[in-house]
Order: C-alpha cells, then sequence, then structure tokens
C-alpha cells in the first residue's frame, strides 16, 4: 500500500473512521458516495474533491487542514491558493502551507526577516516542486502583522512543533490576508473610532473570530518631534498612519511612505531632520527621541473555525508560555497583555 500514491492519506481515514465505530458502508452512506468510492480512497488510489473532502472532515471532526496534512507534499492540495500576488511567470522560490485544505504559497521574497524555501514555482507546469529540507505544509503557519519584534521572540522561543512564517504589512491589509485565507493569523491594533475602542473593526468581519491578547506598546512621534522639516510614515491602512491622521492631517503633510516600523525609524536615525508615527521600543533601540500619543493593546486575530487547528493551538501554547512573556518584559516599552489569553 506504501507504494499508492495517497497511502498516507487512505490510512488516516481508514484509521479515522475505525476509530469512530463506522463501517465502510455507514460512512460511504454518510458521505452520498458508493461504497467503491471509499474503497478506492482508503486504499490510496484516489483524492476526494473539495466537496467530499469537506463532507469528510465534518463527519471525522476535522479541518480540511487536518485531513490535508496527510497529503504527500509536493501534490499537497485540494487546490493550489497564492497568498497575495497572481502566480508569477517565473521560476519563483516559495514558502507553503495548508489554509482552508488547499496548499498555499507565497514568494519567498515576502517573508520578514530572512530567507526561507519550500518549493520552486515553474509556471511552465503550473506546479510547486519541493526542494530539499522543505516544511511539511501541514506543520507551517502564515502569519501577517506589523509586530517589529514577533521575528525577535521567535527566533529565541521558536515552538518546536510548527514553523512560522510572517509577512510584514499593516493591521488592516492583515485582516484583509485573513479574510482572504491567504493567512492564519493577523496582528492588529487599529482604533476604532465608531467605538472609541481598540481592534473592534474585527467584529465587522464576514465570519466568527478568534481573539487572543498579546500586548501593549506607546505609540507616538518619534525622531524631530519638536520642528519636523519632513515625516517618514507608514502606508495607508497601518494604525501608524491612522493615529498621524487624526493628530495632524495628512493635506499639505510631506512625507515618504515605508512599509513596517524598522524602516520607519531606520530612515529617521538617517535624516534628523524628520519625524515620523511608531513605537517607543523601537524609538528607543535606535537612540531616538520619542513622544506618546497613545498606549494600544496589540492582538491575533484568527477565524473560530480554524481555532482548533493544531497549529494554531500550538501558537497560542507558545504566546502562554512564561520564556515568551519574560522575552516581551526584557524589551522597554513592551508590556506582556496575558498573551494568549482569549479577548472576551
Amino acid at each position: 500500500m506504501s507504494s499508492l500514491p495517497y497511502a498516507r492519506f487512505g490510512q488516516a481515514v481508514q484509521g479515522r473512521r475505525r476509530e469512530l465505530g463506522l463501517s465502510q458502508s455507514e460512512l460511504s452512506g454518510k458521505l452520498g458516495i458508493s461504497r467503491q468510492n471509499l474503497i478506492e480512497i482508503e486504499a490510496g488510489r484516489r483524492l476526494p474533491q473539495l466537496p467530499l473532502a469537506q463532507q469528510l472532515a465534518m463527519a471525522f471532526g476535522w479541518t480540511l487542514d487536518q485531513l490535508a496534512g496527510f497529503l504527500p507534499a509536493p501534490q499537497a492540495s485540494l487546490g493550489l491558493h497564492w497568498a497575495f500576488d497572481p502566480p508569477p511567470g517565473i521560476n519563483t522560490p516559495v514558502v507553503w502551507t495548508f489554509i482552508g485544505g488547499c496548499l498555499t504559497v507565497a514568494s519567498s521574497g515576502r517573508l520578514t526577516p530572512e530567507f526561507a524555501m519550500d518549493g520552486l514555482w515553474n509556471p511552465a507546469s503550473a506546479q510547486v516542486n519541493e526542494v530539499a529540507g522543505a516544511a511539511d505544509p501541514a506543520s507551517t503557519l502564515f502569519v501577517a502583522g506589523c509586530d517589529p519584534f514577533l521575528p525577535w521572540l521567535w527566533q529565541r522561543t521558536p515552538h518546536p512543533d510548527i514553523r512560522l512564517y510572517i509577512f510584514s504589512m499593516g493591521s488592516q491589509s492583515a485582516l484583509k490576508a485573513l479574510k482572504d485565507g491567504a493567512v492564519h493569523l493577523a496582528g492588529t491594533h487599529l482604533f476604532d473610532e465608531a467605538t472609541g475602542q481598540y481592534n473592534r473593526f474585527v467584529e465587522r468581519l464576514p465570519f466568527p473570530v478568534r481573539r487572543w491578547q498579546y500586548l501593549h506598546w506607546e505609540e507616538g512621534v518619534m525622531g524631530a518631534v519638536e520642528r519636523p522639516e519632513n515625516w517618514a510614515l507608514r502606508e495607508p491602512g497601518s494604525e501608524a498612519r491612522a493615529l498621524f491622521e487624526r493628530h495632524r492631517g495628512i493635506d499639505g503633510q510631506a512625507h515618504i511612505e515605508l512599509d513596517s516600523h524598522w524602516a520607519v525609524a531606520r530612515y529617521i536615525r538617517s535624516h534628523p531632520n524628520t519625524a515620523g508615527v511608531g513605537l517607543r521600543a523601537v524609538a528607543d533601540a535606535l537612540n531616538l527621541p520619542f513622544y506618546p500619543w497613545t498606549q494600544e493593546p496589540y492582538e491575533w486575530v484568527t477565524r473560530e473555525e480554524w481555532a482548533d487547528d493544531r497549529r494554531l493551538k500550538a501558537f497560542q501554547h507558545w504566546l502562554k508560555s512564561p520564556s515568551v512573556m519574560r522575552a516581551i518584559e526584557r524589551v522597554p516599552g513592551l508590556t506582556p497583555w496575558d498573551p494568549g489569553s482569549v479577548v472576551r
């Protein structure tokens, strides 16, 4: 059986069916397929199409990602989905994960902060070919947000069961990526003007969400806080940009746009007459003057339907670990906020 293309997948289906005490006839009846069809799947000779895979996962009490985790990695998809960008027209290094039962890939060039590669996209064949040392896509998480310290935290206190791929973007872009099924987790510190509270925007997403507490930080002006000749600002859709617009407005303000808190701070350090909106912790790290405007809660958000995925449970467990708490406490300007606890 091991020589068949989908042997591991078939064994997993058969094993779970037996765990639940179901016969092949009973399970095939629940799924609305013939017993012979199920026999072919359990034998590893064929894969279910997406609608049947969704029924199978529901019957087993699994997520689609759990089910897809038993697929062989190079072909591991019930569909191939490109996160963030259309498929490129040239051979491109990519990283991968399972999201919603699809093999989801992203260009390695989008990663923060360092290069990784699980496969090579071949536009001629429209396939991703696995490379040596590739991660198991069933054990990887795509995370989007603007937290400038997450890569540092993960490098020092990694969770042994998952690999984290981090994509830097503002809160609104991160939540859009979550909505589009491009990432498992979105980081946000958006202020909601309608309610006067932070992160209430997520309640208007078109699906139920699970929110995890993480940390608080101060955000304000750094650099030439008295009389700046120019401004270095984050991109529209980021909370740092929204905070600037609430305090100063954008009309007539000369500015340059940059895509991360570190990029803004480094630009300011190289241009002493420039100011920007950013975090005290980042300003302190680069020895920049800082004037606080507000204190903000940063949260991690996922879809409620994914919250029982073992990778997301591992991430929550990592957030709750004492090592993460101690690491956050060591950074001046960051305050742990009962990390990993569900926001009510």
